[in-house]
Order: C-alpha cells, then structure tokens, then sequence
C-alpha cells in the first residue's frame, strides 16, 4: 500500500470518529469555525478532499452525480428566486444574495462530505471495518456523559478539566438549563443525532455479538436510554424510542417494510401542522417543566416554552410559506424575509422574538430540511426531490446494503427516523453523521473485492 494512501486512510478513520463528537476541540478561533464547519470532523473531511484533489482522485460519477445535482439544481434556483425579491425585501438589512450564500454554503459542505465518504469507502477502506470506531465511539460518549453527570452533582473537577481541552459544554451553561447531560451536543436535542448510526449500531451488534461483547452492547443501550431521557428534550426522548420500537419490529418480523417511510413523512408533516391552529391551548400535566410526562407529552404543545416557541417558529413561517408560494417556493435562505408577517402572536410574546425584531435581524430557513426545502422551492421542488429519490432507490438496487444485512438495517433505521425529524427537529446541513449513511447507498455489490483487509 502506497504511504498516501496510508494518510488518506487514517485522516478518513479520524473523520468517522470525530462525526458525533460535535465541535470536539477547543481550537483557535473556535467560533469562527463554527460558522464556517458546524462540526471539527468537517474540518478533517476538508483536509480529506484537498488531498483527494492533488491525487486526481475527487470525481462525480454516475453514483454521486443525483446528490450533485439535487444541490445545484437547489442554487440555482435559489439564485433566481433571490434576483425576483431583490425589490421587495429589505436588503439594507440583508442582501438576498448574502442569504444565497449563507444558507447554501451548509449544502455545499454536505456534497463534498457525500462524495468524500463515497470515494473512501469504495477505494480505500471496507464499511465494516468502521465497527471498532463505532465502538470507540459508543465508549467516549458513555464515559462524557458519567462525568456531566458527575459535575451537576457537584464533583466539578474532571469535566472542567475535559472542558479546557474539548469543546463541551460549559457547567455553567448546564446548571442553568437544568436538563441532564448533552454529551457533544450544543443543546439537548443535539443528543437525537445519534439516532441515526451509532444507536442504530449498538442494536444491531446486539444482535450479531455473544458473551462479554453481547453484554457491552446491551448495557450501553440501556446507557445511552438513561442519557436520552435525561436530557428531557421531546424530540430526542421520542427519536429514540421510535428507533427502538423499530427495530424490535424488524426482530420479531424479519423486515423493515417500505411503508415505514411513508409513515414517518407523515407523521412527522402531522405533528408539525398543529403548530399551525392559532387557538390550540397549551397543554397542562403537572406543572413541573422538569417530569418525563412534560418532555413527552406537554412540551410538545406548550406555548409558554420559549425554547420550543422559537425553534417552531421557523417551520410555521415555512408551512405558510408552502401555502403562499405552493409552485415556486421563495428560494432557500429567503424564508426569512417572511417571518415577522407569518408567525402566530404567541410567538410575538417571547423575549426571543423581540430581541430578533427590535435588531432587525432576519431569521433563517429554519433547522429542518422538510419545511425549508418546501417552502424554498415549492412543487418544482418536489419534482426534482422526486427524481432524486428515483435514482438513488436505483442505486440501493445495486448498492451493497442488498448483501449486508446489518448494514442495510443500520441504514433503513437511520433514515426512517431522519425523515421523521427532518419535519421537526434537524436538518441535512447541520447532520454530516447521516450524510455519511446516505454515501452507503451508491457503494455498488463486491466493491470491496478491490480492496484490501484494513485494520481499523
């Protein structure tokens, strides 16, 4: 093996590792290249495709070339629809050009991490030879989350000292939220992400291990269960009981059925359009904003909750969007010119909200990928997410996921639940981790007869 196909190898091992341990290090300039990369493994990812390029080796083919095409067709439209609403909005604020930008730059990290895991596991390292960085992974996270237990009760030290190498939360930060831990997360609902391979992962492997291995897995679930549902955030409590469910489905039948998709799309589009009745009450259980019963069932619906009102807000400004501009959308990141005019009055009570409006700040598409791709391109949209689809369940045909059957469960977890918090909670520019399982698809059956055993 050549000495830089060595280094590609281990800068890919290191990005797979780092994919859900959030901004992971306290660099310099730790803000700015937040902006710029949402997580540090983007940061390797990018050192892995500037190494890619001075091989010749960064190419589109006609697996990839569906992603590549989603994006640009998204650009390109986008662009259009910023130059229509260039004499309508405020630009003295913002530019619809800056917003062209800013919102599409996340995508066009996206692309380059799809193709980046796409070239890497076709020619340089097998999917299952990832297992043992999964592992790695599933104990790093176990032991960050013991020790924020420890540190909000009262034994400080280890985790201040982990906080002045690694980029977690601060103390301070989670004494005042009052929620548990958040792992590598910025905020509670961040811990959900995990749901879409590592959780998946641990289940899996509980099925295909014995012995001590089998016990490591079954003990970090239930782990990984304690830290969900300490972390009393809704989405993430029901994302991981969904996932479960799931599998304990696919257990006791033997199959995912296809229609799982299907209802995880609407039952995602319902939970969200009851945002969308001005009159619906907050629901009242206990009182207490710290019960499992409040994070599961009144916080959903709570309209005192500032921190729910604000993050609904956007996808109710999307969802009437959608009805304004059913054909064409308003282009992605335009979203918020439209915010203050489409939000319901008991978001205008929030601080929040107040603060936005009196800086004259203009919100963005909203972390969710359903609500912003629909109200940012409209039916013209649908017809090439259409396409999309069709060419890329043509690639899972042919893909290797047909003759690995814990892979291909690991992937229809995933993506079953992505669909249903791409309505609600998450977004495919902010979730490199399931970007990674997209490129899985469109690695093609006895890939990886080319090449050889590597040690992970």
């Amino acid at each position: 093996m050549k000495e830089n196909q060595k280094f590609e190898i281990l800068i890919y091992k290191l990005y797979v590792f780092t994919l859900p341990l959030g901004q992971f290090l306290n660099i310099w300039m730790a803000e700015v290249m937040k902006r710029l990369f949402v997580q540090f493994s983007t940061i390797i990812m990018v050192v892995g495709v500037i190494v890619m390029l001075l091989n010749g080796r960064f190419r589109i083919n006609n697996r990839t070339a569906p992603f590549f095409n989603l994006f640009f067709f998204m650009l390109v439209w986008s662009f259009l629809c910023s130059l229509v609403l260039i004499p309508f909005v405020p630009t003295n604020v913002m530019h619809p050009m800056v917003r062209l930008l800013t919102e599409n730059y996340y995508f066009f990290i996206a692309v380059l991490s799809f193709i980046y895991n796409y070239h890497c596991l076709t020619h340089l390292v097998k999917f299952q030879s990832l297992y043992k960085i999964f592992d790695i992974q599933v104990v790093v996270i176990i032991i960050t989350g013991f020790i924020q237990l420890a540190a909000l009760s009262g034994f400080s030290g280890p985790y201040n000292a982990l906080c002045t190498v690694f980029r977690l939360r601060e103390l301070e930060w989670l004494m005042i939220v009052d929620r548990g831990v958040t792992l590598w997360a910025d905020e509670p609902s961040g811990v959900s992400q995990l749901c879409f391979v590592l959780v998946p992962f641990i289940m899996t492997s509980l099925s295909h291990s014995k012995g001590i291995r089998k016990f490591f897995y079954f003990s970090s679930l239930l782990i990984f269960l304690l830290f969900f549902l300490l972390t009393l955030s809704s989405q993430t409590i029901l994302i991981f009981v969904a996932v479960v469910l799931i599998y304990l489905f696919y257990i006791i039948q033997k199959r995912i059925p296809n229609n799982f998709y299907i209802i995880s799309f609407i039952t995602g589009f319902l939970s969200v359009s009851i945002y969308l009745v001005e009159d619906v009450k907050s629901v009242e259980v206990s009182g207490d904003s710290k019960t499992l019963e409040y994070a599961v069932v009144a916080k959903i619906f709570d309209r005192n909750n500032e921190s729910t009102v604000i993050r609904v807000s956007t996808i109710i400004n999307d969802l009437k969007l959608m009805a304004q501009f059913p054909l064409t959308g308003v282009g992605n990141g335009n979203q918020g010119y439209f915010y203050y005019d489409n939000v319901p009055y008991w978001v205008k009570k929030t601080n929040a909200y107040n603060e936005r409006e009196a800086e004259h700040s203009i919100a963005n598409g909203g972390g969710n990928f359903f609500p912003s791709y629909f109200s940012g391109f409209g039916l013209i949209g649908v017809v090439f997410l259409i396409i999309f689809l069709k060419k890329y369940r043509k690639c899972y045909q042919t893909s290797f996921l047909q003759e690995d059957e814990r892979a291909d469960v690991m992937f229809k977890l995933g993506t079953i639940l992505f669909v249903f918090a791409s309505w609600t909670v998450v977004d495919l520019r902010e979730t490199i981790i399931f970007v990674f399982s997209l490129a899985c698809v469109p690695l093609v059956k006895n890939t990886y007869k080319e090449i050889k055993n590597q040690v992970a």
